[in-house]
C-alpha cells in the first residue's frame, strides 16, 4: 500500500473537520448559529486527541475563512463606495443642469423635484439649552478594571477570571 501524501492527509482531515462540524457552518437569516446547533455544540464532547486536534483546525479553517471574507468585503466596499461617488457626481450634475421643478420622464427614468427641510446648527453644542442636545452615557470599563484592581468597591461592578483558549 502506498503511503498518502500531505495533499490526501489534509483533503481526509479537512473532510472530517467538515463532517464534525457541517453544522456550524449553517447559520440563519442573520449570521447567527440556530439554537439547536449551539445545543448540539456545548453537549459535544471530543473523546480523542484526534478530535481535539481536527476541532482546533476546524477553528482555524473558519478563522481564515473568515479573514477572506473579510477582505472581500472591504474590497467590494472600496468598489461600492466608488460606485457611489460616481452615482453622486452624476447626480450632482443633473442637480446643476436641471432648473428646479422642471420634470423629464421617459420609459426608462423620471426626474423630479419634492421639497424638503434641513436643520442647520451653526453653532457648538455645547451652547445649546439641554433640552437641544443628547449626552450618551456608558460604563468605562477601563477605568472600572483599575478602580477594581486597586481594591476599591464598585456596586454592581466585579471583576472576573476567565480562561482564554489561544489556537494558533
Amino acid at each position: 500500500m502506498k503511503p498518502a501524501n500531505l495533499k490526501q492527509i489534509v483533503r481526509l482531515t479537512t473532510d472530517r473537520i467538515r463532517a464534525m462540524f457541517a453544522e456550524v457552518i449553517d447559520v440563519d437569516e442573520n449570521g447567527d448559529v440556530p439554537q439547536a446547533v449551539t445545543e448540539a455544540l456545548e453537549g459535544m464532547t471530543l473523546e480523542d486527541e484526534a478530535e481535539i486536534l481536527d476541532a482546533a483546525c476546524a477553528y482555524k479553517e473558519l478563522g481564515i475563512l473568515f479573514e477572506g471574507y473579510s477582505g472581500e468585503i472591504d474590497r467590494l466596499q472600496a468598489r461600492a463606495n466608488k460606485v457611489k461617488a460616481q452615482a453622486e457626481r452624476i447626480k450632482t450634475v443633473l442637480k446643476n443642469a436641471v432648473p428646479a421643478g422642471k420634470k423629464f420622464a421617459d420609459e426608462r427614468v423620471a426626474i423630479a423635484w419634492r421639497k424638503s427641510t434641513e436643520t442647520i446648527v451653526g453653532v457648538d453644542a455645547m451652547e445649546l439649552a439641554p433640552k437641544y442636545t443628547r449626552v450618551k452615557i456608558e460604563a468605562n470599563k477601563t477605568a472600572i478594571k483599575a478602580a477594581l484592581e486597586a481594591g476599591r468597591v464598585i456596586d454592581g461592578c466585579m471583576l472576573q477570571e476567565k480562561d482564554n483558549i489561544q489556537i494558533k
